[in-house]
């Protein structure tokens, strides 16, 4: 048996761990933080259980601790995860393109359900720890930490560098993206000089929900280059 003894060292593992981790100069923070959503006149509070960087109020990596049936049976604790990013150098550019198209302004969006695939994933995106003789509750926390470096944290920080990988990383997730042209050109522009029309016309893929809007996102890529060049 376990008791809540157990759950207590889950936090404090996860806690001790991102309190003294730098990632490429990104610091992150394991904790309960309050939220508020405004719809209209009602105003509701709500708790995101997760990672939070740089003390942003907008992004997160959320650790949600799974209850009732959907945790799983005999577990000391159930996981899944869900993270969001709304801010960030593509995300003000994005904003500030003013296009009638932008409605939701998230630009990544990942939950661990996505990544199914993966074996450390496999039920479900459910992640989940037990009492177990052959691995410590210490080792099988460290694995949840890795695979959160691996899939999480690696790609929020290469958005929010606009790193040249993100290229490549667009296509194979697109899905994950809201807006996986505008991004991928963003980030094309940001890492090479002398634009056409092109290049940026070649990053598209049928497949990308903001396909159909490439003309114009190009043409905003272009003239946005154009002026910066003009000013310098």
């Amino acid at each position: 048996m376990f008791d809540n003894g157990d759950k207590k060292q889950i936090d404090l593992i996860l806690k001790n761990y991102f309190t003294h981790k730098d990632f490429k100069g990104f610091k992150y923070s394991y904790e309960n933080r309050k939220f508020s959503w405004s719809l209209g006149e009602e105003v509701k509070n709500y708790k995101i259980n997760g990672l939070f960087v740089n003390d942003t109020q907008k992004d997160y990596i959320q650790l949600k601790k799974l209850t009732g049936s959907h945790k799983e049976y005999g577990a000391i604790a159930s996981f899944s995860i869900e993270m969001v990013i709304k801010t960030g150098l593509i995300a003000r550019e994005i904003l500030r393109s003013k296009f009638s198209f932008i409605e939701d302004m998230y630009i990544f969006r990942l939950y661990s359900s996505n990544l199914v695939k993966n074996s450390f994933f496999r039920n479900g995106g459910t992640v989940s720890f037990y009492q177990n003789k052959a691995v410590t509750l210490e080792n099988q926390v460290y694995k949840f930490i890795e695979n959160i470096e691996k899939f999480f944290i690696k790609p929020e920080i290469m958005i929010y560098t606009v790193d040249n990988e993100l290229l490549e990383f667009i296509d194979n997730n697109y899905e994950s993206f809201k807006y996986p042209f505008f991004t991928k050109a963003i980030v094309y522009s940001h890492n090479n000089e002398n634009l056409t029309e092109e290049d940026l016309m070649s990053l598209g893929i049928k497949r990308f929900s903001d396909y159909k809007h490439r003309k114009i996102i190009c043409d905003y890529i272009l003239n946005k280059n154009t002026t910066v060049a003009n000013m310098v």
